[in-house]
């Protein structure tokens, strides 16, 4: 065969390989849609952050939620202990620290030392807590909550729920949306939540922390509920019955 002839049946087979790869990928495994964000997914854990913990230091107590004791002031100098240890701050000065608060609860201090011009200085900044493994349960009609070993509040929530998922912390499911608005299972409240209206919910998290929801349904979607809004978390050395 001419040499001309064999280098177009080279070419040709070629081509035809090229084209069934092609066609194998096309052919082969459908391509998955991308999932919905959401800006806490739900997991073995609840991460929960207030921006602003403010607390007024008082001789010989501790700091709620730290290892640190404010023992005196002498001028500039802070004389504090922290975790058994002399030390001496100034203001301005940071206050950080990791300590497990409760079982299954642990918590991420990042604090500064304030001057106050009336009263005794404070602290003031940022505390991140970790529920490990929360159980959700609805505590519908609660009155008075049991008085509890510390309280987080001005917990900042911004929440984006994929439909047929959990609002994260809750035992509540975003279903879609009817007539009225987000269509909500897994709680005993009214199932319809229209856009722009609130959403209260307390449940506890484990035998150790409850927490309260007071949210607002800022967008609602077939796909996805945005909610935001506050939170407030109880935590409890001891176990809750």
């Amino acid at each position: 065969m001419p040499a001309f002839a064999q280098f177009k049946n080279l070419t040709y087979m070629s081509c035809i390989v090229v084209l069934l790869v092609l066609s194998s990928c096309i052919m082969g495994e459908p391509i998955e849609p991308t999932a919905v964000p959401s800006v806490t997914p739900p997991g073995d854990m609840l991460t929960l952050t207030t921006a602003n913990y403010t607390h007024t230091l008082v001789e010989n107590e501790l700091i709620p939620g730290t290892d640190i004791i404010y023992r005196s002031r002498d001028g500039d100098n802070l004389f504090i202990d922290i975790d058994g240890q002399s030390s001496v701050r100034r203001i301005g000065d940071s206050l950080t620290g990791t300590r497990l608060m409760v079982p299954g609860t642990h918590v991420h201090y990042n604090l500064r030392l304030i001057n106050a011009a009336f009263s005794n200085p404070y602290v003031f900044g940022p505390v991140t807590i970790t529920v490990f493994n929360p159980q959700p349960l609805e505590m519908p009609n609660v009155g008075q909550l049991p008085p509890a070993t510390i309280v987080y509040e001005g917990i900042g929530i911004d929440y984006r729920v994929p439909a047929g998922r959990q609002l994260p912390g809750s035992s509540v499911t975003f279903l879609g949306v009817d007539d009225l608005g987000a269509r909500l299972g897994g709680t005993a409240q009214y199932p319809s939540l229209p856009e722009q209206n609130s959403f209260v919910w307390t449940g506890r998290l484990s035998n150790h922390a409850i927490i309260q929801y007071d949210l607002t349904a800022v967008s609602v979607l077939p796909d996805e509920l945005q909610m935001r809004g506050e939170a407030k978390l109880y935590l409890y050395r001891a176990p809750l019955n």
